[in-house]
């Protein structure tokens, strides 16, 4: 269970996926408005041509100052690129839900999923 008391302490942190593959830094936590816990990370991934992605933290686990989720880094480094000013509307979210729950971009309708977190995000930043 990630530290929802302590946002700053997952920022700065390394993500990793399934079969404990890096995937990169999390740059950003995006957290639910209404119960403050950690729904989202923004991560800079890739070496050659460095970018930052979405990635869900509704399954990720802490350890050792670590986050795994439950994704492989082919998947996260493929995810849609959304450019965001610190947090996702309700449109960037679903989108990026339909793609997590596949592992690949869909046709949405825009409608949120019965039980998706509040989309009203606050932003947590690296320190500098």
């Amino acid at each position: 269970m990630l530290p929802s008391n302590n946002i700053q302490s997952i920022v700065g942190a390394t993500l990793f996926g399934t079969d404990d593959d890096k995937i990169g830094r999390i740059a950003h936590v995006l957290v639910d408005a209404a119960d403050g816990h950690p729904t989202w990370a923004v991560v800079n991934v890739g070496t050659l041509t460095r970018h930052s992605t979405f990635v869900p933290l509704n399954d990720a686990t802490w350890e050792n100052d670590d986050v795994s989720v439950p994704f492989s880094k082919d998947v996260v480094k493929h995810a849609p690129r959304i450019e965001s000013d610190g947090g996702l509307d309700p449109a960037q979210e679903q989108e990026l839900v339909s793609y997590y729950s596949t592992g690949s971009p869909t046709d949405t309708s825009g409608a949120a999923p019965e039980g998706a977190p509040d989309t009203s995000l606050g932003r947590h930043e690296e320190p500098r």
